[in-house]
């Protein structure tokens, strides 16, 4: 596979030395912007006919927009005047370049952020020459984009407000700048999640998916099918999960009463084969539901947001501990909204602490990685194993051992959690003394339902 570097060499000195030359200029006469905008795009473009002797370029103002069967650049440079107008500096301009119907190289530089993103086939994504890749979160966490809307095109203007709409109370924040090339490159780098865009031009499109694809992300169109030229939408995100999210955000939040689907479906706060999954299946079979889906939620915001937008029926959440103490960050969430409570049960817990090496002794580890639920009833043990331990307390210690085990912390932390935890079973983690001998601790996990 060729490597395309010669291509991108010569079409990033272009790039860069028209930008060089016209944006140095009056930015407050909106003809002198329209002429430069104009100027900066012929510049590019005969410079890469004489450098690329015979090869195609089209504009986002070319009429048809399909694929030549010779070799074939696109150029996006749309918005630029407008930017430069409001004295904006988050706009760029985007390259690429097919042959033989694939995208081989891409170039997105925002000029007044000195930031060059390239990306050739099978080559990887790069900004000013370093390696990037998203930077996937939790859906809670997220931020997405989403491009301008359309002038032309009624209904997906309509459809475009209706997912704002829909996805602003699932993820953490909507992000709009109006820069196809700033959405692409801040997703490929990992400050956003994920973009939506409406639009089928070729030229807007092109660069950015090849810069995202060699990122990592993902991408299909709104409906959650295979991309293809002939939609007229693009999702592209850095997970799957983010994929499904937007999806969702298509179609309007649905009480359960007017759902086909006559399953339950039950959240719970851990993962899967954890403790809570255990508290959630006993919890269901009380209840006698026929049709259940479990559904694992990593952090107390999500499985909120996921009873808020009707993703699941129920929530199955822990309160307190066998000492009557509440779990806090579950009650902070809990207050913020109305709910009831349908069942409880108090779930028997033993914990152990589980490290990735033998060669760390106990005396030498320097954090200790523990449920915030399970805490209050190991505290005084762990104090006297650990007296100069620094605690970081977590949403899930079963998924905390899994970042262990993926060294996402230091061989000198520790992690407490159950050895029930149907993660430590495909973990290779060395258990050490028990924490918590009482068989007497446990877990109150409550069932609820969001009332509003």
């Amino acid at each position: 596979m060729r490597n395309y570097i010669d291509e991108l060499t010569a079409a990033t000195s272009i790039v860069k030395g028209a930008c060089d030359a016209y944006f140095n200029y009056d930015s407050s006469s909106p003809t002198m912007i329209r002429l430069k905008d104009y100027d900066l795009q012929e510049n590019i473009i005969s410079q890469l006919k004489a450098t690329f002797y015979g090869d195609v370029v089209v504009t986002q103002m070319t009429k048809e927009e399909t694929f030549a069967s010779h070799r074939t650049w696109t150029i996006e440079i749309y918005g630029t005047n407008k930017h430069i107008e409001r004295n904006s500096k988050f706009f760029g301009i985007q390259l690429s370049l097919i042959e033989a119907k694939d995208i081989v190289l891409s170039l997105i530089y925002l000029p007044f952020l000195d930031e060059l993103y390239t990306a050739t086939l099978g080559g990887g994504a790069y900004l000013n020459g370093t390696q990037i890749n998203v930077n996937p979160r939790s859906i809670a966490e997220a931020v997405v984009g989403f491009g301008k809307f359309s002038h032309t095109d009624e209904a997906a203007s309509t459809l475009q407000m209706e997912m704002v709409k829909n996805i602003r109370h699932v993820i953490d924040e909507v992000y709009m700048t109006g820069s196809n090339a700033l959405n692409f490159a801040y997703l490929a780098s990992g400050k956003i999640n994920g973009f939506v865009n409406f639009t089928n031009n070729i030229c807007a499109l092109n660069p950015g998916i090849l810069l995202c694809q060699e990122a990592g992300a993902y991408i299909s169109n709104v409906e959650g099918t295979n991309y293809a030229y002939t939609n007229n939408n693009i999702v592209v995100a850095d997970s799957p999960d983010l994929l499904a999210v937007i999806k969702q955000s298509t179609v309007e939040p649905v009480n359960k009463g007017d759902q086909m689907d006559n399953r339950i479906r039950i959240g719970y706060l851990g993962i899967q084969g954890d403790v809570a999954e255990q508290a959630a299946i006993e919890l269901a079979n009380r209840q006698k539901y026929r049709f259940v889906e479990f559904i694992p939620s990593p952090d107390e915001r999500q499985i909120i947001r996921d009873m808020q937008i009707h993703k699941i029926d129920y929530a199955v959440m822990p309160i307190a501990t066998s000492k009557n103490q509440v779990y806090r960050k579950v009650s902070e969430q809990l207050s913020k909204i109305r709910y009831e409570i349908v069942d409880s049960y108090p779930q028997v817990v033993k914990l152990n602490l589980y490290k990735r090496t033998k060669d760390v002794p106990n005396g030498e580890l320097v954090r200790i990685v523990t449920d915030e639920n399970y805490y209050s009833f190991i505290d005084t043990k762990l104090r006297l194993l650990l007296p100069k331990i620094d605690r970081m307390g977590c949403s899930v210690a079963s998924t905390a051992a899994k970042d262990l085990r993926d060294d996402k912390y230091s061989d000198y932390t520790a992690v407490v959690c159950s050895p029930e935890s149907g993660e430590l079973n495909r973990l290779s983690l060395v258990k050490e003394n028990m924490i918590s001998d009482d068989h007497e601790a446990s877990v109150d996990y409550r069932l609820i339902r969001y009332l509003g």
